[in-house]
């Protein structure tokens, strides 16, 4: 919902500058999504992990993309959460297990700077 409804309030608030974060957080976003398509595996389980950590710190630490989008839209809270609350449901799919679900996840991460390999490797070298 962030796409969808609180990032554009903010960039419209924002007389339509783009704000640092949104693409850093877009292609976070493709990367979490692309991690949901294929099955739960360990291995997928502790990418996921990692990437929601260094996520959430963007979005939720003080200066972080939250609190700029709360300081742009402040004077529209009350909208923002009617459209929110009038947003259907996201349709939920089955895992994709074939071969090629977890190369575009891949693809997905390195688009978001994160490597899956490596991160699965430094999480074995610290267990």
């Amino acid at each position: 919902m962030e796409e969808k409804v609180l990032f554009p309030a903010a960039l419209r608030a924002n007389n339509g500058e783009p704000l640092p974060l949104a693409a850093k957080l877009r292609l976070d976003h493709g990367a979490i999504t692309s991690l949901m398509v294929v099955p739960p595996t360990d291995d997928v389980i502790k990418v996921l992990r990692t990437v929601l950590d260094q996520h959430d710190e963007l979005e939720e630490a003080p200066g972080g993309m939250y609190d700029v989008c709360e300081q742009l839209t402040s004077g529209e809270t009350q909208e923002l959460l009617e459209v929110l609350k009038s947003t259907g449901e996201v349709p939920v799919h089955h895992f994709n297990t074939a071969d090629y679900a977890i190369a575009a996840a891949k693809r997905a991460l390195a688009r978001a700077g994160f490597d899956f390999d490596s991160i699965i490797s430094e999480d074995s070298e610290n267990s």
